[in-house]
């Protein structure tokens, strides 16, 4: 029987730890790569990288690593001035992180009221508890890139993306994401002419 498992066994493991190797090696080369091309953003170099990124993207092994792909190609795309590239990027990554940007006028509305009711209310139809871990802090981060963005080019995506921000930023403990959604918050309440509630929230 000893023998039985000694000759099945070292096979079996060989072919597991391969695996497991090949997945850190592939986990690794995203990580470096995503990393990289957020140095090259910040040294203006934004050609070099939405090439590194989009190299990626027939890499990326899962809807994560594919989400932070696209969130870096938002981010290059916004800094280079590509704003509609930048929008589509993000909301792209918005939803492999689990959260869909509404695409029309019909989804927007209903999508906006939920979220301004949810924040006077300060309950939690969507039941996702606390999101400090995972897609929720990112879905935070990737939802404030997009507020910077609306706030230049759609005053209606961006009413509904600061109260999903604000609504998921209470959820994440110590996020540096609440405050400035918060001010973008006061920004909307100063442009509809409710100046308290704007200083109150700023």
């Amino acid at each position: 029987q000893r023998e039985e498992h000694s000759g099945e066994r070292p096979g079996l493991v060989f072919s597991e730890q391969a695996e497991l190797v090949a997945d850190d090696r592939a986990a690794t080369r995203h990580t470096v790569g995503v990393e990289l091309a957020e140095v090259l953003v910040s040294a203006g170099k934004y050609v070099e990288a939405v090439e590194l990124l989009l190299a990626g993207q027939p890499l990326a092994r899962d809807d994560q690593e594919r989400a932070e792909i696209q969130e870096g190609l938002g981010r290059a795309y916004q800094e280079r001035g590509d704003s509609h590239l930048a929008i589509d990027a993000l909301e792209a990554s918005l939803g492999l992180y689990g959260r869909r940007a509404p695409k029309s006028l019909f989804s927007l509305v209903p999508l906006t009221l939920v979220g301004v009711l949810t924040f006077f209310s300060r309950r939690d139809p969507e039941g996702i508890g606390n999101a400090s871990r995972g897609p929720g802090r990112r879905q935070l981060t990737t939802l404030v890139s997009l507020i910077r963005i609306y706030y230049f080019l759609d005053i209606a995506k961006l009413a509904w993306a600061t109260f999903a921000a604000l609504n998921l930023g209470r959820k994440v403990a110590s996020a540096p994401e609440l405050s400035q959604a918060y001010t973008y918050y006061g920004t909307v309440l100063s442009g509809a002419g409710l100046l308290g509630g704007a200083q109150r929230a700023c």
